[in-house]
């Protein structure tokens, strides 16, 4: 049983961060998008 709770916190510990740079990833991508293609051609 203490296996199984290493390994859940292990899961944790991974999937956490992954999932909050997946969502940062996500709404950073829509913010730019609803700013519009223009400006974000003008920064590059």
């Amino acid at each position: 049983m203490y296996t199984d709770f290493t390994a859940a916190i292990l899961l944790l510990l991974t999937a956490v961060p992954l999932a909050a740079v997946v969502v940062a990833a996500g709404y950073w991508a829509y913010r730019q998008r609803k700013l519009g293609n223009e400006q974000v051609s003008e920064q590059r």
